[in-house]
Order: C-alpha cells, then sequence, then structure tokens
C-alpha cells in the first residue's frame, strides 16, 4: 500500500537506554525532528532516568515508561506494544520501531518520508545489512546473516500491523537474555520472516549493487552512503566500535571521514556526539575511532601572540638535576615571549641559581620552591595550584633524567620525544596553541607512549602496576567515566603534557598535601604519582572534554618507522612458523592459539567456580572453587555442597574469568547419593553467552552458567565435563554486529 503525500499519521515508539539514565541532547534533536512526523511518541525505557532525563522526554510525549532493563529493545518494543494495545496500534498508517542507536537527521525528514511514501510496500526501513554467508553466534535458524532492516528503524504500515502475523511475532517473540540472541532471534529474522509471508518491504538508503561492496554500510562507508542516499542517520556505534573489526574490514578511516563529513557538509552539531561519546565510552575506544592524533608543525605558524595575551598561556616547569639547565633553556625558549613561566625547584640555593640563570630572559619568570615528596606530580598539583586558574592553556614539564636505566641513552631518547613533541620550537608551540582553540573539546595533549629499548613492554601495558590505585582514586573522586582494565589510559606516560585548564581544574580543586605522596627514596612504579600520571587522561573526559596524542613532523616520522618496524618484524616470524593470517585479527586468533596450547598449558588460567544461592543470592561468601581443574582442552569437574542434607535453589558454574571461549560437549549432571548421577539439559539453564546445541560461546568476561535446582530432592553436588576452546578475543572479533 501507499500513502498519501504529508499523513503524519504515525505511531512512533522510541527505546532508549542509559546506564546512567541520563538523555543527552542529541536524543532531544531526534526527536524534535521526528515529532514532525508522527501523531504519537511512545518512550520505552530499560531501566531507570533520571529527573532531568525524564522530564527530556517530556517535552515530547506524556507515554515516558520504565521499565526492567532485560530483554534489551526487541522485549522493550514488545512492552510497549502490549501497553498501548492493538486497537489504537491499528488506527495508523505507519507504526515506527525506533532507538537511541542512530544519530541525526543530517538531511531533512520529509525527503525520506515523501519518498518511501511513494512504495507500494508493508514494511520498510532506513538500512539494510546484507548477506553474511556464516553464522557468528550459531544462533540464527537458516545458518547465515540474510539480507535484513537494521531494527534501530523500521516501519510497518497497517497492512502488516492489523495482520494476524505481526501480533502473532511480537506474542511469540522468544525471551530475549543477551545480545546475540536480540540479533538471532529479532534483527536477522525479522525481515526474513515477513518477506517469506508475501509482504514487501524496502530500505530507503540503498542503491543497486551496495550489497556487493559491503554488508554493513552504516558502520563500514557511512559517509558514502549518507551522501549518495540522503539517509538522515548515522550510526552512534561509529565512535566507539571494537577497533579491530574497523581494521578488519577497512584502514581504519570511516569514522575520521564521517566526523569531518558532519562538519564540513550538514548543519549537525557535532558537539552533541562529543556530548555523548565522552561521559558514556572508554577513551581509548574513542581516541582509535577518531584517529585523535595531531601534527603540531615546527616549520610555521600564524602569529597567536593576540591569542596568548588574551587567554593567557603558561609553561611550569619542574627542575631537579642541574646538568639539565640547558635543556631547561632550550626548550623554555620554544615559549613566545607573551608567555609566563614558572620553574618549580627544591631549595632555595636552586631559586637564586636559576633566577640568574634566567635574568636575560624575555619571558616572565617565577622560581617556585616546592617539598622534594612527590617529584613532578606533586610539584604540578601542590607547588603550582594556585598558577593553573590565572591562565586557559598550560604546559607542564620537568627535567627527564632517567638514571636508573642502563645505558642512559634509552632514558633520553624518551626524554627526547616527549620534549620534541611538545615544546620542539615557538613554531610548533603556536600550532599547539591554535589545535586548542579550534578545538573546543580537546583538553590534553600527550607524547605517544614510549615504545623503544627498555620501554617496549609499555606499548600493551600501560597500566604497569597501577591499574588498582588508579581506581582507588577514581572512586574517591567521584569520577564516572569507564576505565578498564583492558583499555589502555590515554594519558601522559611521560608526565610532560599540554592542557586545557577549564579540563583539568578538578585535580587542582582537591586539597593534596605532600603527605600524599611517598617521601624519598620512592620507588619506580604502583605509587600514587603513577596512579596520578594515568589518571590525567580521565579527568578532561569526566568533564567532557577530551585527551589526543601530539607530534612535531619529526617525532610522528620516528613513530611511524618504529611502529611499521616492529610490526613487520612480528609479521615476519608469525608467517613463517605458519601463524601468520589474512588479517591482522586472523594472526592476533592464530598466535594466542598456539602460544596457549604450548606444553598443555592452555587452559590452565581456569579455576572453576560454583556459587551456591540458597535463597539470598550468589556471594562470594558461598562459592566452591576447583584450581586447575582443566587439562589440555578438556574440563572435568565435581562440586560437592558443604551441607549435603540440603540442595541450592540454584546454582552458578563459572568456568572462568575471562571471555572469548566456547565450551564444547558440554554436560551437566545432578550427582544423586551412592554415586549416581542424572543428566540435565543445557535448555534448561541460563548463561550470559549463546547456546548453539552443545556449544556455549562467551565472548564476553566473567562468563556463567545458571543452573535451578527447584524441585530436585537429595541432590549433593553438580559434575560438568567437555572441552574448553579459545575463541578470538572480544577485541578481535571477525565479524562485529553491535548496534
Amino acid at each position: 500500500m501507499k500513502l498519501k503525500s504529508g499523513t503524519k499519521n504515525r505511531g512512533l515508539i522510541y527505546f532508549f537506554y542509559d546506564k546512567q539514565g541520563m538523555v543527552d541532547r542529541y536524543v532531544a534533536y531526534m526527536l524534535e525532528a521526528m515529532k514532525e512526523w508522527v501523531k504519537d511518541i511512545y518512550v520505552v525505557i530499560n531501566g531507570k532516568l533520571t529527573n532531568e532525563g525524564k522530564e527530556r522526554f517530556c517535552q515530547f510525549t506524556e507515554n515516558v515508561w520504565e521499565r526492567e532493563n532485560e530483554g534489551l529493545d526487541a522485549w522493550a518494543y514488545k512492552y510497549a506494544l502490549d501497553k498501548i494495545g492493538w486497537d489504537k496500534l491499528e488506527a495508523y498508517d505507519e507504526l515506527i520501531l525506533m532507538n537511541h542507536t542512530i544519530m541525526g537527521p543530517v538531511y531533512p525528514l520529509e525527503e525520506m518520508f515523501e519518498t518511501m511514501n511513494q512504495k507500494d510496500i508493508d514494511f520498510w526501513g532506513t538500512n539494510i545489512f546484507y548477506k553474511v554467508d556464516f553464522d557468528p553466534f550459531g544462533l540464527i535458524d537458516c545458518g547465515y546473516i540474510p539480507d535484513h532492516l537494521q531494527s534501530h528503524f523500521i516501519v510497518a504500515r497497517r497492512s502488516l500491523v492489523s495482520s494476524e502475523a505481526y501480533h502473532d511475532y511480537w506474542e511469540k517473540l522468544p525471551q530475549i537474555t543477551s545480545y546475540q540472541e536480540s540479533i538471532a532471534y529479532h534483527e536477522t529474522y525479522f525481515t526474513r520472516y515477513f518477506a517469506g509471508m508475501g509482504y514487501r518491504w524496502q530500505a530507503y538508503a540503498h542503491w543497486d549493487g551496495l550489497e556487493k561492496i559491503v554488508d554493513y554500510p552504516m558502520l563500514k562507508m557511512p559517509v558514502e552512503l549518507l551522501r549518495r542516499t540522503h539517509c538522515p542517520f548515522f550510526k552512534r556505534r561509529n565512535f566507539m566500535h571494537n577497533y579491530g573489526d574497523v581494521l578488519h574490514y577497512t584502514a581504519g578511516e570511516p569514522t575520521v571521514r564521517l566526523m569531518e563529513f558532519l562538519e564540513k557538509e550538514t548543519s549537525y552539531d557535532v558537539d552533541m556526539i562529543w556530548e555523548n561519546i565522552l561521559r558514556c565510552e572508554n577513551m581509548a575506544d574513542v581516541k582509535q575511532c577518531l584517529g585523535l592524533n595531531y601534527v603540531a608543525s615546527s616549520k610555521d605558524s600564524d602569529d597567536m601572540s593576540n591569542v596568548i595575551q588574551n587567554h593567557r598561556v603558561a609553561l611550569v616547569y619542574h627542575f631537579y638535576y642541574k646538568e639539565c639547565l640547558d635543556d631547561l633553556k632550550h626548550y623554555a625558549s620554544s615559549m613566545p615571549k607573551e608567555a609566563d613561566i614558572y620553574i618549580t625547584t627544591g631549595s632555595e640555593e636552586k631559586k637564586q641559581w636559576l633566577e640568574a640563570a634566567f635574568q636575560d630572559f624575555p619571558n616572565k619568570i617565577e622560581v617556585i620552591i616546592v617539598e622534594n615528596r612527590g617529584r613532578d606530580v606533586s610539584a604540578l598539583l601542590i607547588g603550582a595550584r594556585d598558577i593553573v586558574s590565572r591562565y586557559e592553556y598550560i604546559c607542564f614539564a620537568h627535567d627527564k633524567k632517567v638514571a636508573h636505566v642502563k645505558p642512559q641513552t634509552q632514558g633520553s631518547g624518551w626524554s627526547y620525544k616527549c620534549f620534541e613533541s611538545l615544546l620542539k620550537n615557538r613554531h610548533q608551540v603556536n600550532n599547539i596553541i591554535k589545535l586548542f582553540e579550534d578545538h573546543p573539546r580537546l583538553g590534553l595533549l600527550t607524547p605517544a607512549p614510549p615504545n623503544h629499548a627498555i620501554y617496549y613492554p609499555t606499548l600493551g601495558l600501560e597500566w604497569a602496576a597501577n591499574y588498582d590505585g588508579v581506581m582507588d582514586l577514581a572512586k574517591k573522586m567521584g569520577l564516572h567515566v569507564p576505565i578498564s582494565r583492558d583499555k589502555e589510559p590515554i594519558a601522559p606516560l611521560g608526565t610532560i603534557f599540554w592542557f586545557r585548564t577549564k579540563a583539568m581544574q578538578f585535580l587542582f580543586d582537591i586539597d593534596w598535601k605532600y603527605e600524599d605522596f611517598p617521601e624519598e627514596p620512592a620507588g619506580n612504579d604502583g605509587l600514587i604519582s603513577h596512579a596520578i600520571e594515568r589518571l590525567y587522561g580521565f579527568i578532561p573526559q569526566e568533564y567532557g572534554y577530551y585527551p589526543a596524542w601530539i607530534f612535531s613532523e619529526e617525532t610522528m616520522e620516528q613513530e611511524l618507522t618504529n611502529l611499521t618496524y616492529m610490526l613487520r618484524g612480528f609479521n615476519q616470524i608469525l608467517f613463517s612458523y605458519g601463524i601468520g593470517g589474512n588479517y591482522f585479527t586472523d594472526s592476533c586468533a592464530n598466535l594466542q592459539r598456539t602460544l596457549m596450547a604450548v606444553n598443555n598449558q592452555s587452559y590452565n588460567f581456569l579455576t572453576p567456580s560454583l556459587y551456591l544461592n540458597y535463597g539470598k543470592g550468589y556471594s562470594e561468601k558461598l562459592v566452591l572453587r576447583k584450581e586447575n581443574e582443566a587439562y589440555g582442552e578438556e574440563i572435568q569437574v565435581s562440586f560437592y555442597w558443604p551441607r549435603k542434607e540440603k540442595t541450592p535453589d540454584s546454582v552458578r558454574f563459572d568456568p572462568c574469568e575471562r571471555g572469548g571461549i566456547q565450551l564444547e560437549g558440554l554436560k551437566i549432571y545432578l550427582l544423586m547419593p551412592h554415586g549416581k548421577r542424572k543428566r540435565i539439559s543445557l535448555k534448561n539453564c541460563q548463561c550470559n553467552g549463546s547456546i548453539s546445541g552443545k556449544i556455549i560461546r562467551f565472548t564476553k568476561g566473567d562468563p556463567w552458567i545458571d543452573i535451578s535446582l527447584q524441585g530436585q530432592n537429595n541432590v549433593v553436588g553438580i559434575a560438568v565435563s567437555g572441552k574448553i576452546k579459545l575463541m578470538v578475543t572480544e577485541e578481535n572479533q571477525p565479524l562485529d554486529l553491535q548496534r
């Protein structure tokens, strides 16, 4: 059926979820545009909203419903359909099911709705995910991913909504307990199911032959899709997608190009994107997808003297080693003469010596005495605390003589990389200031981590011994941004960096004391100073700014040379031993499998555990553990309750703590008295993985299988056996359909 031009007789069910219950501006912007094309808006939320979030939705509708966070978007839609009722739903010309995972619009919605009004169809959407010849989840009934409308925006016309088939679809929708099940049982199923019944469908953002180019155009070629089809929406996921998947299909360019396109070719306010992703996403993912690396030229620059005078720029430099005076004077001379320079040092003698050394400097110079406790970190946070609020942009540096590393050329190489990336000369400093001026969300500029000589392990082990210390500090400070042990901090590991004071002011408002830091001689890792060093990158994010890496032309050239040389060396070894794959993700997976299989130690990371629930839920107080009960690929373990006279209401089996595994041929037995066993079906169990026959796949960490024992008598324990295999890890999924 076709629709009349200009019709607005539509119902919109908008699904929303936010971990913090907050509703950002991009959501309101979307609904403001959508309300012009619909009669009624219904908002269904998984979880709870803040009062401000609820008020934002109430600007558009009185129908704002909060529900338990279960069943993902599919069961949220089902909930709303039941609540509205079919009599009202069938009165609409079209019913739109839409969710918060898309942003926009970037083109007038009129173009889309008027175009689709002319189509003689029963349902439609904006975007197609095209056929993939395998099922990454082991759950899709046809064994592959078929062409299907993506579930972020699906429109059903009255011809479909009023049908018994549509009612039955939602009535019989299987329980959804995982993302994989949502994809298998709803998103990939909906289009094929109704098309198979003879209902006609189309997608707005499509052109002939697109399916031969890419399976997921909205993620992998968004700019071409937007330009060519005038698709009004783009995916929020572009800005924090698994970068292993990005590299599996592209050169890493899609999100960088998308942001540039939105800024230069549309009127969409990209600050709404920054507002959301900086609040919700891990900074490492954002940095990778957006390529947050800047080159500040040292060759030429604009005159920034007016900006420097108006906004006030300063260098704060902590000085300890007298033999580093020449380096201090050299790099301090890179500051424009309008900038102020503060030097912190540990004694009156050094203060007088420094004042004499800088008496002919054109800049305003002030030397501040600080305690020799906490080194460069306390010098900044305590010694320079009262200075920071006077300026808008500050460069912090310190004499970086790494005395404990032999030969000292290794440490001096790291020092060179830091200083040449931030203070090479006045042209570069002018260009750094211009970067801050041109990018209002930019909060911190830091050199890339070291990767040469003894520093090589830093790349991949950025947390070193400091993750727990960072988390303790973050909790005390009340930080909410995502911090993960598996994601690297985007932080100045050499404690030499530029920052926007608004982005870091929170740190200087804390009443730090020298007693917070250990006395000398202090260690080289695991101290509060090292935790703060990594926390520097999360403070800007907490307040709506982002950190990025900064290079001069020379240090960028050096970085590319080093990284290419090291990766090539690894590839030569991998391929010479038959481990290398056609893709980076394949090579990583092959190497993991090979190393984990060495000496039959591959799965000794397992510590199978069984949690017991006697009606009060699971806790660490009632858990049975079996250390190293898995050998090779085999897992075989038995647990007996400490109280044999009583069977728990349920038990939860944890094979290990990590994800990226699959259990094959899994068998679970109830252990009965007198050595008897009773097999139970996996169909009667719940888990946080995906079940396919006798295989359970766990992509996320902390896998578990929940086994109900209600109605079972005289059970004295549980036995589990099967094989465990390492999958491609979560970070290296060959196919990622996350919405």
